[in-house]
């Protein structure tokens, strides 16, 4: 079987996107999938109107946002397991790594949560740095969510699991229609 294995190979971005869409209704935690080159597969989904409007929109905010990206990414890939921590602007993100044959092959990426209060201080800091207004953002900011720690975990957890399940269960079927495969070669060439 080929070692390239492409996570829309698997489930197509479809599907993916009624996994994603489930997940956030069900966690009110927002998320994205992206492939193993951190391309979107699907549509974030429950972004924060402070993620979109302020942080992505900005040069400088988007930057940040994927250099926060593409390192909790390499995280989870070395951990192999979901992990959590904390973007430029002190909110809570996840990676959620997607396994298959051993191999990562895309993540869930999500969060846009907050576990503790608010440095506004630095906040306000970074908008300057990032050229927003300052107030706007504050108050974009105080309208995230307080989530527990253990809340977080859990609903990652899941993610992981259930993304990692119907992987195999996909590798399974394709393996299967190999061995049909080299099944029906095998009847033809020898009549």
């Amino acid at each position: 079987m080929d070692e390239n294995i492409y996570i829309t190979d698997l489930i197509a971005p479809e599907v993916l996107q009624q996994i994603q869409d489930a997940f956030c209704a069900m966690s009110n935690i927002a998320a994205g999938i992206a492939d193993l080159n951190g391309v979107a597969v699907t549509t974030d989904s429950l972004s924060t109107d402070f993620c979109m409007n302020y942080n992505k929109k900005s040069l400088i905010g988007r930057a940040r946002c994927e250099q926060c990206d593409k390192q909790g990414g390499e995280l989870a890939l070395e951990k192999k397991r979901f992990v959590s921590y904390h973007c430029h602007t002190g909110l809570v993100d996840f990676a959620a790594p997607i396994m298959a044959n051993g191999k990562m092959i895309g993540s869930f990426i999500g969060g846009q949560i907050r576990t503790t209060e608010l440095d506004e201080d630095r906040l306000l800091e970074i908008a300057d740095e990032i050229g927003v207004d300052p107030q706007e953002y504050l108050t974009a900011a105080k309208k995230i969510r307080l989530v527990e720690e253990e809340e977080l975990k859990r609903a990652g957890e899941f993610l992981y699991k259930i993304s990692n399940i119907l992987m195999i269960l996909k590798l399974i079927e394709l393996f299967k229609l190999c061995f049909i495969l080299r099944l029906y070669r095998t009847a033809v060439c020898n009549h």
